[in-house]
């Protein structure tokens, strides 16, 4: 607490000298033991107290820890997600042996190394010769640098490292024929399959979901992963209270593009758009901008159980 303190001229009745005091002594209220002050003070009820400052949606959920962030917003059918594929390896006694993939949540802050490093040869093998012919280009530095920024999220298909002989005998998802010269990105004893990093951000003032990336290994491509790691991506975006997911396509990935059209997804009303220029030439931009509402739909993922799927 601070006071001001002034001066105030005393009726001089004894020919001493006018005392200096502070204003709240001339008024009465004695301050010369602030202890006693303390003491007896009123207390504030809590109408009286200045209402405590709440974060917008989105600086709260970036707040968060990664546990915290899990806890609210991955259900436990996603933690508990699996899903097996046929080994590359050859069969034991006649048993095909199986691969199992599981889901991890991870932020840019807990994900390892090794990981992220696995995460960044998916971008590299899948996308490079795109970025290389658009005019962003391919910088592998400015990439690893986007991939560790302090907000991003990451939901990682992630490979168990021992084969079982026999599959769960659960309903199947999709089925994947594994090739035995296909290569997945393997670091240490982890290998991952695939991953979709996203954020929650503002784009054009509007609190949405952003997927960055969403990349599956060759030999997983084309089999309904992809439809499940957005599944899951739009569900925990509706699980934090956003009403729109958004993602960036390059125009030439027209396979990307009916991939996503298919899921609900249209051209954003912020995507650019052909820019006349002064010379009287058209400026076409070679990506676009993606949305969909995610407020009034469902998850993709119509099976809602926490079994562990069979994908041949």
């Amino acid at each position: 607490m601070v006071c001001r303190i002034g001066v105030v001229k005393m009726k001089n009745h004894g020919g001493g000298i006018p005392r200096r005091v502070s204003h709240d002594q001339a008024f009465g209220f004695v301050l010369t033991d602030y202890q006693n002050y303390l003491t007896h003070r009123p207390a504030f009820s809590d109408e009286q107290k200045p209402p405590a400052k709440i974060l917008p949606l989105v600086e709260c959920v970036n707040a968060l820890s990664l546990e915290d962030f899990i806890n609210r917003y991955i259900p436990l059918r996603i933690r508990d997600f699996t899903i097996s594929v046929p080994c590359r390896t050859p069969a034991v006694n006649g048993q095909e042996l199986y691969e199992t993939y599981s889901i991890e949540i991870h932020s840019s802050t807990s994900i390892s190394k090794t990981d992220l490093e696995s995460c960044f040869l998916l971008v590299k093998l899948t996308s490079s010769e795109m970025y290389k012919h658009s005019t962003t280009g391919w910088s592998p530095a400015k990439k690893k640098n986007e991939m560790k920024l302090l907000d991003m999220w990451y939901m990682l298909l992630v490979r168990n490292t021992t084969p079982t002989t026999c599959p769960p005998a659960t309903e199947s998802v999709s089925l994947i024929h594994m090739d035995e010269k296909s290569q997945t990105p393997e670091t240490g004893r982890r290998e991952l399959g695939g991953f979709l990093s996203f954020m929650v951000t503002y784009e054009d003032e509007i609190e949405v979901l952003y997927c960055y990336e969403i990349h599956l290994a060759p030999e997983l491509q084309h089999r309904g992963l992809g439809k499940i790691l957005l599944g899951y991506y739009e569900e925990i975006g509706r699980n934090i209270g956003l009403q729109k997911t958004m993602l960036t396509v390059f125009k030439a990935n027209g396979s990307a593009i009916r991939f996503y059209e298919r899921l609900g997804y249209a051209e954003d009303e912020f995507s650019p758009k052909p820019m006349k220029l002064r010379n009287g030439h058209t400026r076409e931009y070679d990506y676009m901008i993606l949305s969909k509402d995610i407020a009034s739909t469902q998850t993709t993922m119509k099976n809602d159980k926490n079994d562990i799927g069979v994908v041949w």
